[in-house]
C-alpha cells in the first residue's frame, strides 16, 4: 500500500486526489466482500 502511495506522489497526485483513490478501491472491496 505505502508503495502504491509513494508512486501516485511521484506522479504528482494531490494528497486528496489519493484520498479519494484509496476511499474508492476500499469502498469495492467492501462490495465484493458483501456479495
Amino acid at each position: 500500500m505505502r508503495e502504491l502511495l509513494e508512486k501516485m506522489a511521484q506522479e504528482g497526485l494531490t494528497k486528496k486526489q489519493m484520498l479519494e483513490l484509496v476511499l474508492e478501491a476500499i469502498n469495492e472491496i467492501r462490495r465484493e466482500y458483501e456479495q
